[in-house]
């Protein structure tokens, strides 16, 4: 088997892996994938501007404000002013997105455990060796 056959192999197992571990039914929550890696970005950096989500999602800052708008309408975010500088506006979730966040997470360890309970020992070291080394270079 050569190098693309391997990659076509990965590619299809990604997205598998992907669509039955992340779907809105196994997370618990109604919203898209975007909008989960959106709230879970912002989970992770409190208050971040605007322009920091655009950069961290890798999407235009015109995406960006839309995808809030519509998370707003949601009521999972909202937006703040800055204290020291008015034109700057940030980005925080509201106590339903704290919730939608929480709830997130634990359906996803949860279907991540259920998943690792059906693989050996010896292969969860090996997954994880490989899948630590290529983050690693990433």
């Amino acid at each position: 088997m050569n190098d693309r056959d391997y990659i076509d192999r990965l590619e299809r197992a990604m997205n598998t892996f992907s669509k039955k571990c992340f779907s809105k039914e196994l997370l618990g929550v109604e919203i898209t994938v975007t909008q989960m890696q959106t709230l879970l970005m912002i989970n992770s950096l409190p208050g971040c501007k605007m322009s920091d989500l655009s950069e961290k999602l890798e999407v235009t800052l015109g995406n960006v404000t839309s995808l809030i708008d519509r998370l707003i309408k949601e009521g999972l975010v909202k937006r703040c002013e800055d204290e020291s500088d008015r034109r700057i506006v940030r980005v925080e979730l509201t106590p339903k997105g704290k919730n939608t966040v929480t709830t997130v997470l634990a359906n996803r360890k949860k279907t991540l455990a259920g998943i690792f309970k059906k693989v050996k020992e010896s292969d969860k070291e090996v997954l994880l060796n490989i899948m630590e080394r290529i983050a690693a270079e990433l």
